[in-house]
């Protein structure tokens, strides 16, 4: 993700100007982890002692070759952009008619409605919707999810979703310049170029599973999965989210096999807390919470993908594109506060759950989550927070996402778990849902009395 620093300075004295930029050096720092290929500076009159400042870095990842920013046109327009284009050619005034991207995916609208859901995924669900009692109550998992995969109901809602699905992960793992971090420079690269936060739990096993359909043949998939511990390094294989992710790898092992590298992240504490102190509970300002400090501290060392292979080998992931799984838990009921909505209110109380979690995603995946996995100078993507997946899974019924009458590791986000059991994941498609502050037992580090809306003291 590009970095932007944009400030109006107030000045008639150059030395003051300059003493000014001078101080504004750390953010150009920090900025330029986020966009490593490119980095430029402007300084333009606005007026009368006014100046206007603008820094811009640049992650290379669209285009046949890096566009310094900021730019700049001959009537002195500035532009500043930090973002991706998905499915569609962009014209922005006044620089009309210049095509800022290209990409061979059908036109469609930006915004989050209807339209953007292709009409063959539409058809059958307009029919009526069977009302929940007539889901089956009755498990195993394997029992539940067969019964479900024969009804025409749920085959095509999990169709539709592996579709849309697919298209999501292809557009973003196929948008990138052919080249990893390391080989920028060259023509030709067979290192890997897309990495998985991975987990091994059912929404980074999916995200894995269609990401094998549209990376080159020859090229490696890195799965990256953290892990925190105290001095003694041993303690990191029995992590939950260690036993699951192998739990995962081996099920995709067996299902596209010679394709992944399982990327050990070893964390003691002795390292967190220098890191933290140093420079993570930076980018996780202004959220101050120690659930903020929990899944910010994993997301950084999960984005740095510096461990250990598991032949023994030291590694340090090459990717540029970093694919999350983010997403799937606020729309599909994954979290207990879904459950206990439930519980208490019933389906609406669970559908108004999901409009709450929903609508505060801008703020944690777009902006806490976004700040630290870009600080590694790779570009975090979302395939669950496509505008055609989030549209789709708003249109569903809420008991067609989820079944709070069946146990944990079924009932919530159910429409996945079908989805990766017809995949082939079957023990993954069974897995509970663990927050990545539990299951890479960062949280038990530190203080287990605190509760995760407690403001941090580490922070």
């Amino acid at each position: 993700m590009c970095g932007i620093l944009c400030c109006i300075i107030r000045s008639s004295d150059q030395k003051s100007i300059d003493d000014i930029i001078s101080r504004l050096q750390s953010l150009q720092d920090d900025l330029e982890r986020r966009g490593p290929d490119s980095h430029n500076a402007i300084l333009c009159p606005l007026g009368e002692n006014l100046w206007l400042f603008m820094y811009s870095t640049v992650l290379w990842l669209q285009g046949s070759h890096v566009c310094s920013q900021p730019l700049k046109d001959e009537k002195e327009n500035l532009l500043q952009w930090n973002g991706d284009i998905y499915y569609a050619n962009l014209h922005l005034h006044p620089w009309e008619g210049l095509e800022l991207s290209k990409s061979d995916i059908e036109e469609l609208s930006f915004r989050v409605e209807e339209k953007c859901i292709p009409q063959h995924i539409k058809n059958d669900l307009n029919r009526d919707i069977p009302m929940p009692e007539r889901l089956p109550t009755i498990h195993p998992s394997d029992v539940v999810f067969s019964q479900l995969l024969a009804d025409p109901l749920f085959i095509s809602a999990v169709e539709n979703l592996e579709t849309l699905l697919k298209m999501a992960v292809s557009v973003r793992a196929r948008t990138h310049p052919g080249v990893c971090k390391n080989c920028l420079e060259l023509q030709e690269c067979t290192h890997t170029k897309v990495a998985i936060l991975f987990s091994g739990g059912v929404d980074s096993g999916v995200l894995a599973s269609l990401c094998h359909e549209f990376v080159g043949n020859n090229e490696t998939i890195d799965l990256i999965n953290v892990a925190f511990h105290q001095k003694n390094s041993d303690e990191a294989n029995a992590v939950p989210d260690r036993i699951t992710g192998l739990s995962c790898f081996q099920e995709l092992e067996k299902i596209h096999p010679g394709r992944w590298n399982f990327v050990k992240v070893d964390v003691d504490k002795e390292r967190l807390v220098d890191k933290r102190k140093s420079h993570v509970r930076h980018l996780i300002y202004p959220c101050n919470t120690v659930l903020d400090d929990g899944i910010g501290c994993a997301l950084w060392f999960a984005g740095l993908g510096e461990g250990v292979l598991l032949n023994g080998e030291s590694y340090k992931s090459p990717a540029r594109v970093l694919m999350v799984g983010m997403g799937a838990d606020e729309q599909l009921c994954g979290y207990s506060r879904h459950r206990e909505r439930f519980k208490s209110d019933g389906w609406l109380g669970a559908i108004q759950e999901i409009e709450n979690q929903v609508t505060g995603m801008w703020k944690r995946n777009m902006g806490r989550d976004d700040r630290i996995l870009s600080d590694h100078g790779r570009q975090a993507r979302f395939p669950y927070l496509d505008s055609r997946v989030v549209s789709f899974l708003h249109s569903l019924p809420v008991w067609v996402k989820a079944d709070f009458r069946q146990p944990r590791g079924i009932g919530e986000k159910m429409i996945l778990r079908l989805l990766a059991h017809r995949l082939g994941l079957h023990s993954t498609a069974r897995l509970p849902k663990r927050a990545i502050q539990f299951g890479s037992r960062i949280a038990k580090l530190e203080d287990r009395k605190e509760k995760g809306s407690d403001a941090c003291p580490r922070l």
